[in-house]
């Protein structure tokens, strides 16, 4: 006769505390993993995403056996996180590279290198080696309002000067920006600075014949006998090239008529270098001003 074949007994289910301490241990040994990971890629965040949110759905409930908790688990690592985010290399800026980039960008027109290099530490007036200018000074050569806007509203010496002595407002002025001039002015621009040939912003307005940017400067105070290294006005530059507009704002505005410059010539003798109907109608106006050639004062 057979025996009956042996049945197993039935298991017993698994106590409640033991699960717990399984699911405890597992999410300890997920702790250790992503750690290992931190210490291996130092890129703590990237392999605690996927690992991490995949053990903490499985968790809706907090599981506490005595004082384990998965708060102090999740204490645990986010303490991890902190020390290795601490340990993170910090980028060393060189601010050599960093000013040569602000002064090349400026030179380019390249706002957001710009502004990159602001960001990054370089200084907003700082001065390149060959002639000393400023980003707002290469900026300037150009008319380039909105660069300008950018580069005062981030600090800029608005009247800083190379080492000749051209400011922003001069540049403006000798290539002719009335617009960019009247912004500068507005900004608070001195128009009396000279150049180390002792030009000045009006000098340049009345020798390229620009009457828009004349009367701007003198509006904004602008001296209007200032004389450059050989004495010369803008009254004088005015009358030889035939600038009739100019001279009658500059006399209008009590330019004396009769200066001098290092040799003694008047704007009258300046009138008198040639002899295009524009220099004569400059002769007539001085005239009518008491103008004279300087051998007869």
């Amino acid at each position: 006769m057979k025996k009956p074949a042996r049945r197993d007994a039935p298991t017993e289910p698994m106590p409640e505390a033991t699960q717990k301490m399984d699911r405890v241990t597992r999410l300890k040994y997920t702790m250790l993993q992503l750690r290992h990971r931190a210490t291996k890629t130092g890129s703590f965040l990237h392999s605690l995403q996927k690992p991490a949110a995949k053990t903490f759905r499985r968790f809706k409930k907090p599981i506490i056996i005595g004082t384990i908790s998965v708060a102090v688990a999740t204490g645990a690592l986010a303490a991890t996180f902190s020390a290795t985010e601490k340990r993170a290399p910090v980028v060393q800026v060189d601010p050599e590279q960093v000013k040569e980039q602000l002064l090349e960008s400026a030179k380019q027109g390249d706002i957001r290198r710009l502004k990159d290099s602001l960001q990054k530490g370089a200084p907003v007036d700082s001065r390149d080696e060959k002639i000393g200018e400023t980003p707002l000074l290469s900026v300037s050569r150009t008319g380039n309002i909105p660069l300008m806007k950018f580069l005062l509203s981030a600090g800029a010496d608005i009247n800083a000067q190379d080492e000749d002595g051209w400011t922003a407002l001069l540049n403006v002025s000798r290539n002719g920006y009335p617009e960019a001039a009247e912004f500068l002015l507005e900004s608070g621009a001195d128009p009396n600075l000279f150049t180390s040939g002792k030009e000045t912003p009006l000098f340049w307005a009345a020798t390229r014949g620009n009457i828009g940017l004349a009367n701007k400067l003198i509006k904004s105070g602008a001296d209007v006998d200032a004389g450059d290294r050989y004495g010369v006005t803008p009254l004088m530059q005015a009358a030889s090239r035939g600038h009739l507009e100019i001279c009658l704002a500059l006399l209008s505005a009590g330019a004396n008529v009769n200066k001098q410059d290092g040799e003694g010539r008047t704007a009258m003798d300046y009138a008198f270098m040639r002899s295009l109907p524009k220099q004569l109608k400059a002769r007539r106006l001085l005239r009518a001003y008491g103008g004279r050639k300087a051998g007869n004062l």
